[in-house]
Formats: C-alpha cells, structure tokens, sequence
C-alpha cells in the first residue's frame, strides 16, 4: 500500500511540477482555453488530467488530477499558481454543492489541494458542463472562479479505473 501510494504522488507531483507560477488578480479567469482530458498510467496507478490556460498570456492557471490506483483508491488534486490563501483551500462547486479541498503542499511554480473522491462526488462531477474551481487571492475578499470544461471526462475517468484495476492482475 505504502509502494502505491508513494507511486501515485509522484505521478501527481511530476504533472504539478509542471504548472507554471502566474498571479492570479482578476475576480474571474479571463476565457480559458483547455487542452484535452489526458490519461497515463505507472505500475501502480492511473492520472486523469487536464489544465486551463489564461487565453491571453498562455500561462497555465490550474491543473486538475484525477488518481486511480489498482486497490480503487481515487482523488481528485488541482494545482494553482502561488498567491491563493492557503485557509480555506478551493472549492470545487458543482452547482448545489461544494466540495473543499485543502493544500497540502507549495513548490515554487503553485499549490496543490486534494481530497478524497466518493462515487456520489464523483457522479456530481460528471454530470456537470464545468468544474468551477473557486480560489481566493492574497489580500482580495473575493475568490476567482475557474472553469474546467468536463467534455470527455466521464469517458476518461471510466477508461483510468479499468485501466487501473487491469494493474493489479
């Protein structure tokens, strides 16, 4: 367990390494382009993941990871750029409900926030056109929203977990 779990964060770690640092000053992001859901996979897990850039400066403004590991253990994380205050951490909003996500860990190009998905979370997740991430800016009283598209998300996430259970045979 301890082996899968390692194994997983430095499958999260090598996609959040790559997230690159911006300031964040506006009260919403500024039409974002999306690359695709992509899916890779180790030995011991499986990353869904997606970033958002800032269509006018081309700079990455989240990153969102959905992990599958073989023993079924998923999480979603999202990396943001530094200057987000690390209380309260983000929020997921899917319509009627927030999910909160707490940091766990800064490097120097951004923060990344995790928590533990349930099925019910995770049906919430899929059945929304967005993912609106909400993060609070140092020294500003209002968080920015950031939308993620979830085209094609549902495919992905289903093609991790089958792909993450073959793991374990």
């Amino acid at each position: 367990m301890t082996r899968h779990l390692i194994s997983s964060m430095a499958l999260l770690l090598a996609f959040a390494s790559a997230l690159h640092a911006q300031s964040m000053d506006s009260a919403t992001a500024k039409a974002p382009s999306t690359s695709d859901w992509a899916l890779s996979c180790s030995d011991t897990a499986c990353l869904v993941s997606r970033s958002v850039m800032d269509a006018n400066s081309g700079q990455r403004i989240a990153s969102v990871f959905f992990n599958y590991t073989h023993d079924k253990v998923q999480e979603i994380a999202i990396a943001v750029p530094l200057g987000v205050v690390i209380e309260p951490g983000l929020k997921l909003s899917l319509g009627d409900k927030d999910l909160d996500l707490k940091f766990e860990v800064c490097f120097p190009d951004g923060c990344r926030a995790r928590r533990i998905l349930r099925l019910l979370d995770e049906d919430r997740i899929t059945g929304t056109e967005t993912l609106d991430i909400l993060a609070f800016p140092y020294g500003q009283g209002t968080p920015i929203k950031i939308a993620v598209p979830t085209d094609g998300l549902k495919t992905a996430l289903e093609d991790a977990r089958r792909k993450a259970r073959a793991l374990s045979n």
